[in-house]
């Protein structure tokens, strides 16, 4: 069982976390990415491969989950603002994985998934809509490097959407007309259906790209040739 300080120290985290966050949002100067930049490797490990277990107390589930989703949506802040490009993206998952097993962001964003989808609670679909996120900045990143697991990310994200639907219709129908959660943007349903569109284009995309007739040097200077003296 926590200590009251152990509660304490928890509900600190979330709140600077959240903090953090909406300041990072509304006032971002180049010192504040690049400080950024250094801890977001720090912030992904502890999230995405460092082990999370639930606690054996109802209540304590309830308390990391808030403290995971803190976590996890000041991350996808930072990581939507500082990781512009694949390149960028290389780099953060080689610092991440620090010598270890290469890491793949769509294989432990489908653990995420995965871990959050069984059961419709509040907090786990906080957590499935930020995950959603980040998938959707993944899908741009990656580009035209559509692998089996972002594939099967996308998989599991529509399969915990069907099982999120009525909770957040519930949720919807309880909350204020005024609400933003309550724009059907901000749905999971939404977001994930965003997230497979961008997909299937970038796939088409890629699919266009490689069926493109690449033209040679020699190619280009022969038909410029003939295009002078014909």
């Amino acid at each position: 069982m926590l200590s009251l300080d152990d509660k304490m120290k928890r509900r600190c985290t979330i709140s600077a976390a959240e903090i953090l966050e909406n300041l990072y949002i509304r006032y971002t100067t180049d010192d504040q990415t690049e400080a950024m930049k250094e801890v977001l490797p720090k912030l992904l490990r502890e999230i995405l491969v460092l082990p999370w277990q639930d606690e054996e107390i109802i209540s304590e589930q309830k308390v990391d989950r808030k403290l995971y989703a803190a976590l996890l949506s000041l991350s996808v802040t930072i990581f939507e603002k500082v990781i512009t490009n694949y390149e960028d993206l290389a780099q953060l998952a080689n610092q991440i994985a620090e010598g270890g097993p290469a890491f793949s962001f769509a294989g432990k964003l489908k653990e995420i998934v995965e871990q959050n989808s069984e059961q419709a609670t509040a907090s786990r679909l906080r957590i499935l809509k930020i995950t959603t996120r980040m998938t959707i900045s993944l899908i741009n990143l990656e580009g035209g490097r559509v692998g089996a697991d972002l594939e099967s990310l996308m998989q599991s994200l529509s399969e915990a959407s069907k099982n999120m639907l009525q909770m957040e219709g519930f949720m919807i129908l309880s909350r204020s007309h005024h609400s933003t959660s309550t724009d059907p943007a901000n749905n999971l349903d939404s977001l994930v259906k965003t997230a497979q569109e961008l997909l299937e284009k970038k796939k088409q995309e890629a699919q266009n790209l490689s069926t493109t007739p690449v033209v040679s040097m020699k190619q280009l200077i022969e038909w410029t040739i003939d295009s002078i003296f014909c």
